[in-house]
C-alpha cells in the first residue's frame, strides 16, 4: 500500500521536500542577515557594553601546564558564571558555598 502511494506520488513528493528544503534555506539566510545586522547596528552605535577585555586560560589541573589562552569579555565570563553557578562542582572550584 505504501509502495504504491509512493509510486502514485512520488514526483510531488520530492517537490515538496525539495520546496521545503529551499524554503528552510531562504529563511534560515534571512534571519541570519537580521540578527548580524542588528549585532552590527547594536555594536556600531555601542548599545551595548560588553565589559572589559579577559583572557580565558585553560590549564591541566594537575600539572598546571596551559593547555590553552583565549580573549573574550567580561560579558562572556559573566555569562558563563551563571550558568557555571548550576553545578556543584563548578561551585567548588571557585569556592562557592550555598
Amino acid at each position: 500500500m505504501l509502495s504504491k502511494f509512493w509510486e502514485e506520488n512520488k514526483k510531488a513528493i520530492k517537490v515538496a521536500v525539495v520546496g521545503a528544503i529551499a524554503i528552510i534555506g531562504v529563511g534560515y539566510v534571512y534571519i541570519k542577515k537580521d540578527l548580524d545586522n542588528a549585532v552590527n547596528d547594536c555594536i556600531a552605535k555601542q548599545e551595548f557594553d560588553f565589559g572589559r577585555d579577559c583572557l580565558i586560560t585553560y590549564s591541566d589541573e594537575e600539572t598546571g601546564e596551559i593547555l590553552w589562552k583565549d580573549r573574550c569579555t567580561e560579558y562572556y565570563v559573566n555569562q558563563m558564571k551563571d550558568i557555571g553557578i548550576q553545578f556543584d562542582e563548578i561551585k567548588k572550584l571557585n569556592e562557592i558555598e550555598d
